[in-house]
């Protein structure tokens, strides 16, 4: 925009300035650039975005794609304002008109800033009418006084305050609301360097909440004592804040209860009942407790032996890209258990858990590509399969390959 090159660069200043008064866009437009960038006059940046207006309401496009660059990003080549989407979307808009690909290009980058901002907002709760939700928090009102915690901890620095924050979260706790404890417990963990006691705080509304039922702060609770990390560990406490969580329906905790009674650390090993929660857990989505809960199936632990839901069960976790699943249908496939044998199905499976680096897959997918089971026989591709397995230190492909 600023590198033309024509008569009106050689102008003096004084010849220049009388052109722009005259109403010249190209001169305003030049005249603006000489105060922007100190070009044979002392720098003056207020004249200079004087000067750019006049030649931009004119209709100069550089001079309107010029605005609505500062406008966006609030500087350009030192001169600075105040970041203003308005009336950069204005000025853009104006140059856009006249065909400007460019700045139909940042009016689309300008809204997607906007759009994003907004989110961040509504998810910071900070898209509140501040003084009408302080007058209700005040008057005793729950939802009021969490937005109105939530605003002091999230808006921007000189609104900012955790004190105040902390102060609202409290008087809603004080209500007796779960879910205000558990947010006033998250708040005192979030904020541990702010406040010496934000630890035991922390734990107190945590257990106020669980007690009162609010399952987040039981799944909270049963992860605070398994880990030990803020006021040491204690895994009889972690099974009973879990155990909370998991009948509630939280299904990480379920898959914990799974795991500590797998293990049998802090209750009796118990398989019936590390299958019961798994099972939960694997109803509840959780991919890795589908595979384990297959296991169980295919093995008969703390459950009665069945092929047909392992199989079921694999594939669910399969489904969700869990490699081990991917592997363990692929071989019901291959040797039709629980399913009816399919060898296409089975190098589908094989394929999508070797790219995934599952040794056992790698192999068995190149042994079908060498041999040419459910798939045409491709010996280059069953090679890179052999590799691939055994630089992971698989040794039985070195003597494929030395075949």
């Amino acid at each position: 925009m600023d590198s033309e090159k024509d008569n009106m660069s050689e102008l003096s200043f004084d010849e220049l300035l009388k052109q722009a008064e005259s109403g010249d866009v190209e001169a305003q437009y030049k005249l603006a650039l000489r105060y922007h960038r100190a070009d044979g006059v002392e720098e003056d940046f207020e004249k200079a975005l004087y000067w750019y207006e006049q030649s931009a309401n004119r209709g100069y496009l550089n001079a309107q794609a010029w605005l609505g660059s500062n406008y966006r990003n609030g500087y350009n080549y030192g001169m600075c304002v105040d970041v203003d989407y308005d009336k950069a979307l204005y000025w853009y808009g104006k140059a856009a008109e006249q065909g400007d690909i460019e700045a139909i290009e940042e009016i689309k980058r300008i809204h997607k800033i906007i759009r994003l901002q907004e989110e961040r907002k509504r998810k910071n709760g900070l898209d509140i009418d501040l003084e009408e939700e302080l007058k209700a928090a005040e008057q005793g009102n729950l939802d009021s006084q969490m937005k109105v915690a939530r605003y002091f901890e999230n808006a921007e620095l000189g609104i900012r305050s955790l004190e105040k924050a902390a102060y609202w979260y409290g008087q809603a706790a004080k209500q007796g609301n779960a879910k205000a404890q558990y947010e006033y417990g998250s708040y005192c963990e979030r904020n541990l360097a702010d406040e010496t006691d934000c630890i035991e705080k922390a734990l107190y509304w945590y257990e106020q909440s669980g007690k009162n039922g609010y399952v987040e702060a039981q799944y909270r609770l049963g992860l605070w004592y398994q880990t030990g990390y803020y006021s040491g560990q204690d895994l009889e406490k972690s099974v009973y804040w879990y155990e909370q969580a998991a009948q509630n329906g939280n299904v990480i905790a379920q898959k914990r209860m799974a795991i500590y009674y797998a293990n049998g650390e802090a209750v009796e090993q118990d398989d019936a009942k590390m299958a019961y929660w798994y099972s939960q857990a694997a109803i509840g989505g959780d991919m890795e407790s589908q595979y384990r809960i297959g296991i169980c199936y295919e093995d008969g632990m703390g459950v009665e032996k069945d092929v047909e839901k392992a199989a079921y069960w694999y594939e669910r976790a399969a489904e969700q890209g869990f490699d081990s699943a991917q592997f363990s249908i692929a071989v019901c496939y291959e040797e039709g258990v629980g399913v009816e044998k399919n060898m296409k199905k089975a190098v589908q499976w094989y394929r999508k858990a070797a790219r995934q680096e599952h040794i056992l897959a790698q192999y068995n997918l190149a042994v079908c590509l060498e041999l040419g089971k459910g798939v045409k026989k491709d010996l280059e591709k069953a090679v890179k399969w052999y590799k691939k397995a055994a630089e992971q230190g698989d040794r039985t492909p070195k003597k494929r390959l030395s075949n």
